[in-house]
Formats: C-alpha cells, structure tokens, sequence
C-alpha cells in the first residue's frame, strides 16, 4: 500500500479544537508531531504552523484506502474551523 499524504491549513487554535474533538474519540493528539495509532491504523502527523501533513503509514487490508481519507478529513478538513 503506498503512503496516503495528506496536508491541511490550519492555525494553532484550530489545532486545540481538534485535540479536544480527537480526545473525544479516544485519539491521543499530542505534541506538534508524531503516531496516531489507533484499530490497525497507524498515521503520522506534523504540525508546522500553518500546515499540518498527515501521512497513512499503514491501515488493515479490509479497510480501504478511501475510508481513511475520508476519517482524516473528518478530523482535520476544514469543517473544523474555529
């Protein structure tokens, strides 16, 4: 499976709004940098202000490539702006 990237513009509060609504959902978003690794899915993430690059490492095969996009941009796409 080939690495899925993925970047999204974002400024420091909209990023604390998505650590809360991560926290949530029981995702741990800690620091500007670092692993989510949550159900087989593993994502790496990188926050340098105004960007965040999010890169899918690896996911379980019967969990389809669009179905961890579409959860990313539910995460960090820009319907969670401050």
């Amino acid at each position: 499976m080939p690495q899925t990237v993925q970047t999204f513009t974002l400024n420091r509060q909209q990023l604390e709004k998505i650590r809360i609504d991560l926290t949530n959902e029981g995702v741990q978003l800690v620091g500007d940098s670092g692993i989510i690794d949550k159900m087989g899915c593993k994502v790496k993430f990188e926050y340098v202000e105004p960007t965040l690059t999010v890169t899918v490492i690896h996911h379980p095969f019967l969990v389809s490539d669009g179905y961890v996009e579409n959860k990313i941009n539910t995460w960090f796409g820009q319907e969670n702006e401050a």
